[in-house]
């Protein structure tokens, strides 16, 4: 597969891919308890369980409505609307009950796979030294240790590159195989990425198909053969699910403007264009040059190196140089996501993720180069290896003394988890752990957040539900989102199943069970030992979410238990402070505002309330809090200073 020997380096790989799989798998069980968490994952996981029972999608359940959630197709046909390769990987975990270890697995595969891509392009020493940087990234093992689709898309991207360069170099039926396979299950993974990805590649072997049409043209058939069928599998998979070879889950989720192009706005309302474009690909690397490694100065560095030594050797380099392939991959990229109205940078540059292997051992190259033909080994009177180990426990230091920890606040969801960070990581063990200290069966369970209304995804809110559905809903206790206007519905499509309302923030829940009697729905309390210690405490009464700060506020506080919980949310909460401020009452209205925003998590939301709290507090002669809100909010909201968002009223529980 390489030149040279690779027996001194290749132990010490094997060792490297074995710590990153134990890595992933900690940080997946202590960090991200094994489950997932975000709306993604948990469509990922609701696609694999479908496959498990032998089919594409699973007939809506009755009363569907209740069951809808982000990401996932329910028009009659339930299913995930993403591309069918991760969610079959994933159902090969849920037959060993362990989903989360595929993409840790595939990491560990990855590592090897990178050291073999560095011996190819480069030498023994770039190919060490690029795995064993890839093994120290923290943007790497805490992305693989989700149970996103990215690790196994970059380890089937890195194994397409790694048998079209074996075959570029070595023309045979075996690298070009392996490299269709390759790109076919890339493909099925991440289909524009992937696609975006063999550009270059594909117009390279079309000039050497050309060019020396007896070396290339009937060698590389295996490889055109599974790049066909990649697209014929797809093909298949949308008629099977949509109906319609052409159309993806996506369109038949959220409809024609989610989109790839100009003009198109997801389900973000806004209009994508060039600019917005450039903007997001500009945040994209900025989080490749804080996270890519995690370095001081930026994580670009190596890579910064590389481009000058390759554009400074250039013409005394060999006539086939396949290290430029590498270059337009990345250009390809850059120019292809430009048009992607999705490319938000959460979880690093993950759009990115695909060009991992590329960028490291890019890196690892120009980090070579760098100490090979510079006199910095001289000047410090050092070896080359000692300077090389020096340097690599500086920055990896660096990068988890202080990198990570800002890492860690913008992830896995940059607009909840700097609000609430930890408890929204723990919440789904919590929640777990919770509804079976209440031996609950033959039940539904309607989750309600407490949170305002997410105007991107209405069906938000019982993620913590969701994963332990099945899809053909046959199970003790069956989650659902809480929607009043389908109870009824739901009581006629389960009869003899008792019905619950779970109204919760991430510390606390209230439990009611829902009654459908003489055609009425009731809310009812459920007797519980309210003092029984369980990981999501449950409450009595709606005021208990909030802290008391003051006996005026806690006399506030007594006035919700005359909202009837089934309309009670912190949406509910702004209408009654905007009332509150029209009757010009705006000590009143700002204890509205305190009582959200002791809870609100979403920036946006956050901004408009501390607008609005800042404005009561004014003109109530509270001028100081005011002023504070004023100076620090901005900044707050757009990360332009390490400001604690928790912190900014913490005598009044804000």
């Amino acid at each position: 597969m390489g030149k040279g020997k690779t027996s001194r380096y290749l132990i010490w790989v094997y060792l490297l891919a074995a710590l990153v799989f134990l890595t992933t798998n900690l940080i997946s069980l202590y960090i991200f308890n094994c489950t997932p968490h975000i709306h993604d994952e948990a469509a990922y996981n609701f696609q694999a369980k479908i496959f498990i029972k032998g089919q594409l999608y699973i007939s809506s359940p009755c009363a569907k409505e209740i069951f809808d959630f982000p990401h996932v197709v329910n028009n009659g046909r339930w299913y995930s609307q993403y591309p069918p390769g991760f969610p079959s990987l994933l159902s090969i975990g849920y037959i060993f009950k362990a989903p989360w270890i595929i993409n840790t697995l595939f990491a560990a595969l990855t590592i090897i796979l990178i050291f073999f891509l560095g011996i190819e392009l480069f030498d023994e020493k770039v190919a060490f030294l690029a795995s064993l940087l890839a093994s120290l990234s923290y943007w790497f093992l805490i992305l693989s240790s989700t149970m996103l689709s990215h690790t196994t898309h970059l380890f089937f991207c890195t194994l397409f590159l790694l048998f079209y360069i074996g075959f570029i170099k070595r023309p045979g039926l075996t690298n070009s195989l392996l490299a269709g396979f390759g790109f076919l299950m890339a493909f099925l993974i991440r289909p524009y990425e992937s696609v975006l990805f063999a550009i270059p590649p594909a117009i390279y072997l079309l000039f050497l198909m050309f060019k020396e049409p007896k070396k290339y043209l009937k060698t590389a058939l295996p490889m055109a053969f599974m790049a066909a069928l990649s697209l014929a599998t797809l093909l298949a998979y949308n008629y099977g699910t949509t109906g319609n070879p052409l159309k993806m889950g996506y369109i038949e989720r959220y409809g024609p403007e989610h989109g790839i192009g100009f003009a198109k706005t997801g389900y973000t309302g806004i209009p994508h264009t060039f600019f917005r474009g450039a903007d997001l690909t500009a945040k994209h690397f900025y989080q490749l040059h804080l996270h890519l490694f995690g370095w001081p100065i930026s994580s670009l560095l190596g890579i910064l190196l590389y481009l000058f030594y390759f554009v400074k050797n250039y013409k005394i380099r060999e006539e086939r140089n396949l290290e430029a392939l590498l270059l337009f991959i990345i250009l390809s990229s850059i120019v292809g996501l430009l048009f992607y109205w999705g490319l938000s940078p959460i979880l690093g540059a993950r759009m990115y993720f695909q060009l991992f292997s590329v960028l490291v051992v890019l890196t690892a190259a120009g980090i070579i180069e760098f100490i090979r033909t510079s006199h910095l080994s001289r000047a410090l009177k050092l070896n080359r290896r000692s300077i090389q180990i020096a340097l690599l426990v500086i920055f990896t230091v660096y990068a988890y003394a202080v990198r990570l920890p800002s890492f860690a606040r913008q992830s896995p969801d940059a607009y909840i988890v700097d609000l609430i960070y930890p408890d929204f990581l723990s919440f789904n063990k919590r929640f777990d752990e919770t509804i079976k200290a209440l031996n609950l069966d033959n039940a539904i369970v309607l989750l309600k957040p407490l949170y305002m209304a997410n105007k991107y995804f209405p069906d938000d809110g019982w993620t913590a539900g969701f994963i332990h559905d099945n899809p053909d809903l046959k199970q003790g206790i069956i989650f659902g989102l809480y929607k009043p206007q389908y109870l009824e519905k739901l009581f006629g499509c389960y009869p003899n199943k008792k019905v619950y309302l779970f109204l919760y923030t991430v510390k606390k829940a209230m439990l009611e069970e829902i009654k459908f009697e003489n055609g009425q729905i009731s809310l009812n309390p459920v007797p519980i030992a309210l003092d029984k210690q369980l990981p999501v405490q449950l409450i009595s009464s709606p005021g208990d979410f909030f802290n008391p700060y003051s006996p005026e506020f806690s006399e506030f506080l007594k006035g919700f238990s005359n909202i009837p919980l089934s309309e009670f949310n912190l949406d509910l909460l702004a209408k009654l402070a905007s009332d509150e401020e029209s009757r010009k009452n705006y000590s009143r209205a700002s204890m509205y505002y305190e009582a959200i925003l002791q809870l609100e998590p979403y920036p946006e939301h956050r901004f408009e309330q501390y607008k609005r709290l800042a404005v009561c507090y004014f003109k109530s002669g509270n001028a100081s809090l005011a002023k504070r809100i004023n100076e620090k909010i901005y900044k707050m909201i757009y990360k332009m200073s390490e400001s604690n968002p928790t912190n900014l009223i913490p005598e009044r529980g804000i």
